[in-house]
Parts: structure tokens; C-alpha cells; sequence
């Protein structure tokens, strides 16, 4: 993950992992995250499984830069506390059927 990298050579105490095709995640729940971070690491969660967005404090940037494949960082969340997404704000959007089912969301 170049972006883990480029936090821990910036110094940063940690990094937010977050997805492009999760469009209904609202800043609120964002800041929340941030505000319930105590520096280790932090989750959303929704139908009782946790998922992104969530926070890594830095002494998981080892582990996090070791990842492959799009799934590799919710093994990191196992027993990670979390915060409920609202809801609706989990939707994936990966088809055309998703990218309606959003716009009827909002």
C-alpha cells in the first residue's frame, strides 16, 4: 500500500482506509471514526461485520504494507472496535444496478 508508506514517512500516527465505491458513507461517520480513534484501530461496521471506512493506528503500517488483493485489511478488524455505518451508507457500488440503488438512496 504506497499510501501506508507515504503516511509513514510523513510521520503520520496513523492512516484512514476508505473506498471510492462506498459513496454513501457520510462525513459524520468519518469524523465520528476520528473521534472514537483511540490510536490502535477503529472500524464501521453494519449487519453485525466490520469494514471500511476505518482508522490504523501506525503500528499496524507493517502489517497493512504487507497486504494484497482487496480484502486483506478486514483481517486487521477482527476484533477491532466499530462504529455503526447508518443505514444504507454500506452500499458497494460495483454494477450499474448498484449506481441506481444509491442514486435512490440519496
Amino acid at each position: 500500500m504506497p499510501g501506508v508508506a507515504a503516511a509513514r514517512a510523513a510521520g503520520a500516527r496513523g492512516v484512514l482506509i476508505a473506498l471510492a465505491d462506498m459513496p454513501l458513507v457520510p462525513a459524520a461517520h468519518v469524523a465520528a471514526l476520528v473521534g472514537a480513534f483511540d490510536g490502535d484501530r477503529i472500524a464501521s461496521s453494519a449487519e453485525g461485520q466490520r469494514m471500511p471506512p476505518a482508522l490504523f493506528g501506525a503500528r499496524h503500517f507493517g502489517a497493512l504494507e504487507a497486504l494484497s488483493g482487496d480484502r486483506g485489511a478486514g483481517a486487521l478488524l477482527v476484533d477491532a472496535p466499530c462504529l455503526p455505518l447508518p443505514p444504507g451508507a454500506e452500499l458497494d457500488v460495483d454494477r450499474p444496478e448498484d449506481l441506481a440503488r444509491a442514486a435512490g438512496l440519496l
